[in-house]
């Protein structure tokens, strides 16, 4: 599901702003409507174009390496 920013003002006149994760655009509105926040704007949250890119992701260690080696060869070994 989306997740959607909002914000708005509460019934003190505070200005407040949060995320809701909703299926729709109107399904988050009536959630902030239920926080009885007033005329409140409502954004679906951009993707984080980073979150694909192999070169954020951890990388694999040498250590995995050996460990993943001796686990195969047990495993070989035992048939």
């Amino acid at each position: 599901m989306p997740i959607y920013t909002w914000k708005g003002k509460n019934t003190f006149g505070e200005k407040r702003k949060g995320e809701v994760e909703a299926p729709d655009q109107a399904a988050a509105l009536a959630h902030v409507k239920r926080l009885r926040i007033a005329d409140p704007v409502i954004k679906e949250k951009p993707k984080d174009i980073f979150a694909n890119v192999a070169l954020f992701r951890p990388k694999v260690t040498g250590k995995d390496v050996v460990i993943f080696t001796r686990q195969l060869s047990t495993m070989i070994d035992a048939g």
